[in-house]
């Protein structure tokens, strides 16, 4: 025999109301027994009943779940984001602002090829009531229909103006400060390792390099074609190469982020150049491996788990419909070590 909501109440005696505070698990909020709850729910087992979850949140206005996309980075094939150290805790200070408001979080790891509507599929679904998405550009197929469906999405690292909110530090303002802090250190033959090229982030920073040095009459070595996916291995191979072909003559290199500062320096001291007396390296995002290499790292921090919890709360103000700033930037300071 089927059952429906209302069949149960009319077996058991009760409102349709009272049977459905229970599913939802309001029933001592509104004075319903415990001895009825037990009796519905003991009923429901009874005749093999289970709550049509998803009918449930289609009548909700709020289902207590967010969303968190993570881009796995340059490579093609999925890798574990939650390896790197950043995603790691910008995903912890979501988690921990999300914990405060009862919230749930799933996480959803893309790549450029993921469609729209799987992303789309989550607010059609009811399943989320906004979404938090770190690492990538945001596509502009993703992008005109998350905005078209009226979705609650806020970026990290997102660039700033594209109709989406974004939470970022201002690595702009940043790079500069670092360019010229190694101006003043004497540095003139200074070059950038990239991370994607679809990264705001790296954008950003190589933009507040590149602009400094121009202002200071400085010609950019190599030009910008230089990529390592923010990778230590890539970034290894790439120092590796250039000792080999003897076109290292920066006396300078400031790398897209820490991973990468790390794999120049190790290709630079397995060949016997001294950091920083020959060469110096500085890095971005401030991770703690970046304090405990040899020698320690210049770098500046991303602020991870404040970019999430930020995030986050402006994503919940987003959900309520309350006013909100559009974008939202965080200072971050020049962290001077030994490598400069």
């Amino acid at each position: 025999m089927s059952y429906s909501l209302a069949k149960i109440a009319k077996e058991i005696g009760v409102s349709k109301t009272t049977v459905s505070f229970v599913f939802n698990g309001k029933g001592k909020e509104h004075r319903v027994s415990a001895d009825m709850q037990e009796k519905i729910l003991e009923f429901c087992r009874k005749v093999n009943y289970s709550v049509n979850i998803h009918a449930q949140r289609m009548n909700q206005k709020n289902v207590g779940t967010i969303g968190v996309i993570l881009y796995p980075g340059g490579l093609r094939k999925i890798m574990n984001p939650l390896s790197d150290e950043n995603s790691a805790n910008i995903l912890g200070g979501v988690i921990e602002a999300a914990a405060k408001r009862n919230c749930r979080v799933l996480i959803e790891i893309v790549t450029p090829e993921t469609p729209p509507e799987k992303i789309c599929e989550w607010f059609r679904k009811r399943e989320i009531d906004g979404m938090i998405y770190y690492g990538m550009i945001m596509l502009d197929k993703w992008r005109d229909i998350l905005i078209a469906e009226g979705c609650h999405v806020v970026g990290i690292g997102g660039e700033p103006g594209k109709e989406l909110p974004s939470v970022n530090i201002d690595n702009y303002a940043s790079s500069v400060s670092l360019t010229k802090y190694l101006l003043k250190k004497g540095h003139r033959k200074m070059t950038f390792l990239n991370g994607r090229d679809t990264s705001y982030i790296n954008n950003e920073r190589r933009r507040g390099f590149m602009e400094t040095l121009k202002k200071h009459g400085i010609d950019y070595v190599n030009g910008p074609a230089n990529y390592a996916m923010f990778q230590e291995g890539n970034a290894y191979a790439w120092a590796k190469e250039k000792i080999k072909s003897h076109s290292l003559d920066e006396d300078a290199i400031v790398c897209g982020n820490d991973s990468m500062a790390i794999g120049v320096m190790n290709a630079l001291k397995s060949n016997g150049i001294k950091i920083p007396d020959d060469v110096a390296v500085a890095g971005a995002d401030g991770i703690s491996l970046a304090n405990y290499v040899t020698p320690s790292l210049t770098t500046y921090s991303l602020c991870p788990m404040k970019l999430g919890m930020k995030a986050s709360e402006l994503l919940f103000k987003l959900i309520d419909g309350k006013e909100t700033e559009k974008n939202i930037t965080l200072k971050s300071d020049i962290i001077i070590r030994e490598s400069t």
